[in-house]
């Protein structure tokens, strides 16, 4: 399916993405994340390392992505231009994404706008530059903001609860036991220089820092930034330039590695240095998401066949435009991809509940955000 044909969906239509690799599932998966140092080696036991390829396959089952929601349109008095974070709460979804970045704004079911939360500023219920949302025992709305290292807590109906000190220049983030946080960032100081995960406490307080055996250290920014999606009694990490997931538990062990062999993803350490914005991009994963059954989801974006250097100016760059997205499911346990299909367009991360957000620039200019709701079925037994 082409780009062209994608835009011409309907809200409740599907995109079938293709037949399944693994085992057999037989029900929906998802209820309807300049000084150059020399990278330390990590070494841990082979039993604890699962390689994931493309081996075998199931050609019984189907993973279908259904539109559930377009947010927004031009007309809105508000609109989500850059940095979009979409959390989706009691038939609501909640949306950050403004210029500037200081405003949450409201959605109903079928997307249409409904208000705006925030202000510019550094008080309660001000923001200067938020990046990330997230929920809190699914009533309750936690908006990180990048720029003021704080976080802030409001209910669904927009009342202001409290805030609580973050990393500043924080990667990415996720919940943890207890209304506690696991955070990605790079941390100045004693005991976290190099170590990209941190827990931190309800008020704020880092409980530990892990994410590596000893401090990592490299010339390229990557090297210390990570993707993480929570499950179970941990968390699944990856650095975004190397498709490697390990599990870390909360209490600071790593438990496992799946390393995911795929042609079309690299070896990013023979590479050299990052490519300029003129080189054809290299693959990126971009969120990691642990389901009900505790499979792991993850989101790849990857140049398209069109793929070319920005020539124009718009609301998107020119590597937002020229992207595609390869969505993939992999069993821990048995080290099986269950599923791999490549999506036109660029889907950036999941929502807190699993739904895949994707953004395109429309005819006037304006992004397009399309919400997506993945589901895996077995149409027919496979044959022996």
């Amino acid at each position: 399916m082409m780009l062209r044909e994608r835009r011409g969906v309907r809200a409740g239509s599907s995109y079938t993405l293709g037949r399944l690799q693994g085992r057999v599932i037989a029900r929906t998966m998802l209820r309807c994340t300049p000084v150059s140092f020399l990278l330390l080696t990590v070494t841990v036991p082979a039993q604890n390392v699962r390689e994931i390829n493309d081996n075998s396959m199931c050609k019984a089952c189907q993973l279908t992505l259904t539109r559930v929601a377009r947010l927004g349109n031009p007309s809105d008095p508000e609109l989500l231009v850059d940095h979009i974070s979409v959390v989706h709460l009691h038939d609501a979804f909640f949306a950050s994404g403004t210029i500037p970045r200081d405003k949450v704004l409201v959605f109903d079911r079928n997307g249409h706008y409904q208000q705006a939360w925030g202000r510019q500023g550094s008080g309660p219920g001000e923001f200067r530059s938020i990046l990330r949302l997230a929920e809190l025992n699914r009533d309750s709305l936690v908006i990180f903001d990048h720029d003021l290292g704080r976080a802030s807590i409001f209910t669904i109906a927009g009342k202001f609860m409290r805030s609580f000190p973050v990393p500043t220049r924080f990667i990415d983030v996720d919940g943890a036991p207890g209304d506690a946080w696991v955070i990605s960032a790079a941390i100045p100081a004693a005991g976290r220089v190099g170590l990209p995960l941190h827990l931190i406490s309800p008020s704020g307080d880092r409980v530990r820092s892990f994410g590596a055996d000893g401090p990592v250290f490299q010339s390229r920014p990557s090297a210390s930034q990570r993707v993480i999606g929570r499950t179970g009694n941990g968390v699944w990490s990856a650095r975004p330039d190397r498709y490697e997931l390990e599990f870390w538990t909360f209490e600071g062990a790593r438990t496992a590695i799946l390393d995911r062999k795929a042609p079309w993803f690299p070896d990013r350490e023979i590479e050299g240095a990052v490519n300029s914005a003129r080189e054809r991009p290299h693959p990126w994963l971009t969120d990691v998401f642990s389901d009900s059954s505790e499979l792991v989801w993850t989101l790849c974006r990857v140049a398209d066949q069109n793929w070319r250097p920005a020539t124009e100016s718009g609301r998107m760059t020119a590597r937002d435009k020229f992207y595609d997205t390869i969505v993939e499911v992999i069993d821990p346990v048995s080290g099986q991809l269950l599923g791999s299909q490549r999506l036109p367009g660029y889907a950036h991360f999941f929502t807190n509940d699993g739904l895949v957000v994707t953004h395109q620039e429309g005819e006037e200019g304006i992004m397009l955000i399309d919400v997506w709701r993945p589901s895996l079925k077995r149409l027919r037994r496979e044959q022996p």
